[in-house]
């Protein structure tokens, strides 16, 4: 039997509520060949009976379970079990659009070599279903969300650079999605909206400014830099400045945030600490263009000089 052109893999824990609406857009899909791979991460709500029983409604719908994880853990897990050309991953909470299969299989027929497709989604309210905003990207994809659901992913690509999800991080689609981005030469931005994203439910962790929630981005920052590093040969000069530009910013934006936070000295020390040891002493900016580098250090320089405002 031939392999299905997509393979979508749905992590599934605790989302009992939502687990069939997502499930049905899938099955609704105008496009045939594909396979879901539902992936129970020891769900104590309902989701992994229901999972199951769904997954009797179609052969084309694939259920496993495996120890707990996260969500990590349930995408690789998935991929190791996807029989497709190419990678998509729906969260259980969310939805796509009945389109979406076709018009990338229509890409993908158009240019067969594409390693990354990107597509447009939608952001709406779990309480009364209304549309928050309508998430679009340019052709030339300067932004292509930092998000691991609005992409389909060709199975060669992945496999070829050992790509996986970092397995007990939070915030993890920003430690690698942009890496992954810069590694694919031939990538394409589909002109369709074909994903709902719930925004937010009850037990969602993104979004929340908090210590935890800082100390979780900086560690997604962390492995992102690690991943940069050790990718960056492979990289082409235009994608290894866009994905400097956008560590720089993931460091600003964190620094903004540590304001916000009592204790804001203790804080800011450690900040700094952490920019300092990783992005000067480690080489990161020095390795790239020296106009990035300078900019790494003066960013250093103006840390150094908001802990002394802070007083």
């Amino acid at each position: 039997m031939s392999s299905p052109l997509f393979s979508i893999i749905v992590p599934v824990y605790n989302v009992k509520n939502y687990l069939e609406t997502a499930i049905k857009s899938i099955t609704g899909q105008d496009w045939p060949d594909w396979e879901a791979i539902l992936v129970d991460d020891q769900s104590n709500d309902g989701s992994a009976q229901l999972a199951q029983e769904l997954a009797q409604t179609d052969n084309r719908l694939h259920f496993y379970q495996h120890e707990h994880g996260g969500l990590s853990a349930s995408r690789n897990f998935g991929m190791q079990q996807a029989q497709g050309d190419y990678f998509l991953f729906l969260d259980a909470d969310d939805y796509f659009s009945p389109g979406l299969l076709g018009q990338l299989q229509q890409a993908i027929v158009s240019q067969p070599d594409l390693a990354v497709l990107v597509f447009d989604y939608q952001s709406f309210n779990t309480a009364t279903r209304a549309v928050i905003e309508t998430t679009h990207f340019d052709e030339h994809l300067r932004r292509f969300g930092e998000v691991a659901w609005n992409k389909a992913y060709r199975r060669s690509f992945v496999e070829y650079y050992q790509l996986n999800f970092p397995a007990g991080l939070n915030f993890e689609d920003t430690a690698i999605v942009p890496v992954i981005m810069a590694l694919a030469k031939h990538r394409q931005k589909v002109d369709y909206c074909g994903y709902h994203y719930r925004r937010q439910r009850p037990g969602a962790i993104t979004g929340e400014v908090s210590a935890d929630s800082i100390a979780m981005r900086q560690a997604a920052l962390d492995y992102l830099m690690d991943q940069a590093q050790h990718y960056q040969t492979d990289m082409t000069v235009k994608a290894r400045r866009q994905l400097t530009h956008t560590i720089s910013g993931r460091w600003f934006l964190l620094w903004r945030d540590y304001q916000k936070l009592p204790a804001q000295e203790a804080l800011t020390e450690r900040f700094i600490q952490a920019f300092s040891s990783r992005s000067i002493r480690r080489g990161f900016f020095n390795q790239w263009e020296p106009k990035y580098w300078l900019a790494g250090l003066w960013a250093w320089f103006w840390l150094k000089r908001a802990k002394v405002h802070t007083r």
